[in-house]
């Protein structure tokens, strides 16, 4: 799968995250928005501290520009 698409991927799931209001209930929103920020923050600071794990995030995702 190209990064491209992995990046559209993410966005539309990103997105789908607003079908949890609708379907389910804004608490349940903000539960799955709480823990995806905390999921991000981690694997961010984890790719960008640890150059072993970033490479290693990089093959298996490859939907990080070489800028980011």
């Amino acid at each position: 799968m190209s990064a491209a698409a992995i990046r559209r991927i993410l966005h539309a799931s990103s997105a789908a995250v607003l079908l949890l209001a609708y379907f389910g209930s804004l608490g349940l929103m903000r539960y799955a928005l709480a823990w995806g920020a905390v999921i991000a923050l981690l694997l961010d600071f984890l790719r960008l501290s640890r150059p072993a794990f970033g490479g290693y995030l990089a093959r298996l995702m490859p939907m990080f520009r070489q800028s980011e």
